[in-house]
């Protein structure tokens, strides 16, 4: 039987979808060198994750990954050199951005069920 990794199957689905919307893969830890290794030609010019199946799965136009990870003490130059990396620091984010967020959240969903409940009427 063929064991297919999770992240090989989130991406084929993804591409396999016919909408434009952006399609975002979002991996949070650190980065492990063993595995980062297979995700460089995913990240350079080609755009293509290949299997060891030598299944191809390319990105669409509409898809990105996205790492989230602490440090970058384990990646190595040829990740780094793939990678648009962004700092944060964790003490300029605060509980600001996610009271924010929320309360967005909180009014939206009051003004739909506002609407809902006009529509009623």
């Amino acid at each position: 039987m063929l064991r297919v990794g999770l992240l090989s199957l989130i991406m084929r689905d993804l591409a396999n979808l016919s909408h434009e919307c952006p399609k975002w893969i979002v991996l949070d830890g650190d980065i492990d060198p063993m595995w980062i290794e297979s995700l460089n030609t995913v990240m350079d010019d080609n755009k293509v994750l290949t299997l060891a199946s030598n299944e191809r799965i390319s990105l669409t136009p509409s898809m990105r990954l996205l790492f989230e990870i602490s440090h970058l003490k384990t990646a190595t130059p040829a990740t780094v050199s793939r990678a648009g990396i962004l700092y944060i620091n964790p003490g300029d984010l605060g509980w600001n951005p996610y009271v924010h967020c929320l309360h967005i959240i909180c009014i939206s969903n009051l003004f739909v069920r506002i609407l809902i409940v006009l529509a009623m009427v």
